[in-house]
This record gives structure tokens, sequence and C-alpha cells, in this order.
């Protein structure tokens, strides 16, 4: 039994000499993997906005949550989306009937109001959209965030990286109409995660969040976007259901009918 007991120890013993020696081996020949490199910001940035020009246009289902001044209002709404800066949100109510239509067909805003028969309208500015929403913002850029898209302004002309780690990229930008950028990018998505944007002051006048990517057609695109324009001191939240991304827009989707006896209220005037 003893001699029994002394062969399994030498047995052992060289068995673990053996996981020593082939550990120590493995170890010393093993392939270093190196940390996959951080894309330059100028790269970075010129995926961003290839992604942004190959946007055509969306159809979607979402519900929208506007707070402002500590109150909520939530609802269904049927969006549509092109890169030539027109928008179509029909707000939906009880049997998803439409309780408002806001529409910039590139020439106008219009705001209409079935139960009232009005009509606001007014020329496509940055006023005017302000004067119907309450959002300080220009048509164009308001498209672009409700895209997750780089804002038609930003080009990659001034850029620097400020940090950068395992997941994210945080680049700072300059536009041509002096607007700041802040650009926290998810660099192996090459999506936006977070933004930042000041006027030529240095004021921060939006902050955007973007959530739940899914690629559509080809297309990474947030199901979750939230603004907070803290110069409006409103708080946007869009949630997308349904979305078709570049499946085509006519010049219909962005014709609004009402009824003759509709009054037309004009901000001009």
């Amino acid at each position: 039994m003893m001699y029994f007991l002394k062969q399994m120890r030498g047995i052992a013993f060289a068995y673990v000499l053996s996981l020593v020696f082939c550990c120590g081996c493995s170890l010393k020949y093993q392939k270093k993997i190196e940390p996959k490199p951080f894309p330059s910001a100028k790269k970075t940035v010129s995926h961003l906005l290839k992604k942004r020009d190959s946007f055509r246009d969306i159809r979607g289902r979402a519900t929208i949550s506007v707070i402002r001044r500590k109150k909520n209002q939530a609802f269904s709404a049927n969006i549509i989306l092109d890169s030539s800066s027109r928008f179509r949100i029909e707000g939906l109510g009880f049997l998803n009937t439409p309780f408002f239509f806001l529409v910039a067909d590139g020439k106008c805003i219009q705001y209409y109001v079935p139960e009232e028969q009005k009509i606001v309208k007014g020329g496509y500015s940055e006023k005017n959209l302000f004067q119907l929403t309450g959002i300080k913002s220009t048509v164009q850029n308001l498209i672009t965030l409700f895209s997750g898209n780089l804002p038609y302004t930003l080009s990659a002309s001034t850029l620097k990286v400020i940090s950068s780690d395992d997941k994210q990229q945080l680049i700072e930008l300059q536009s041509d109409q002096k607007e700041f950028y802040r650009l926290w990018v998810d660099y192996q998505q090459r999506t936006i995660v977070k933004m930042k944007i000041y006027d030529a002051d240095q004021k921060l006048f939006l902050e955007a969040f973007f959530d739940d990517y899914e690629t559509i057609a080809d297309y990474p695109w947030p199901k979750k976007i939230e603004c907070d324009f803290t110069s409006s001191q409103i708080l946007l939240k869009i949630k997308y259901k349904q979305i078709l991304v570049n499946s085509g827009v006519t010049e219909k989707d962005f014709l609004l009918q009402y009824p003759q006896t509709t009054i037309i209220e004009n901000l001009e005037n």
C-alpha cells in the first residue's frame, strides 16, 4: 500500500511538472493580441457625413413626448422626412385620428388643427418654425436631429479628438456658421451617441442623445432620440415604432388637404 501511494505521488508530481512546462511554453509562444486602433477623427466624421448624405427619406410611426415648463404632452404620430428639408408630422388621437398636422414643404410651414378648422402658415424660416412649435432651430437641422445625423452646416474642415476610450470618441467640430459641436461617437458602430451644440458665444443651446440603433435597409437608424433644446426650454423625446428608410416620397406626401371653409391665418400679416 505504501509503495502504491509513493507511485501515485510520483505520477502526480510528474503530471504537475508537465502542466507547468506546457503552460510555460504556451505563454512563451502565445501570440500577442494588439488592441484595435482608433480611427482618426477625420475618418470618423467623414463616415458620418457619408451616412448623412446617403439619407433620402423615412416614413415612420413614433411616440413623441414634448416636455415644456414641466408640462408633458405625449402622443403617437406619423412622421415623414426627406433630405430636401421637407417634413410632415401628424399627431394621432383617438382611433388614430389626426388631431394636428405640421407640414414643411420647402416653401412654407403650416400648422393645421382639423377640429378648429384653422391653418396657421408662414414662410419657410427659422422664425416661423419657432412661432409654430416653440423650438429654436432651422427646419434642416430639425430633420437631421430626427434622423440621427450631422447638421448640413457641418463639415470635416475643423475638428479634433478630445478623448477616446474603448467604446467612444469625443470629437469637437465647428460649422460654417461658427456653431461649435461636441460629438460622442461609438467608433466601432460609427454612430452618434450624444451631441452638444453651442452658439458662436459658446453657449449651449441643444443636447441630443441617440440610442437603440437598428440597421434598416443597410442604414443605421436610432429608434430612440432625445433632444433638450435648452435655449427653448423644451425637451423632445422620440421613440420610433415602425420605420421605412429610403423607400421614396412624393410631392403628395407634403400636400396638406383641408375643407374650403378652413380659416387660414398668415404669420406674415
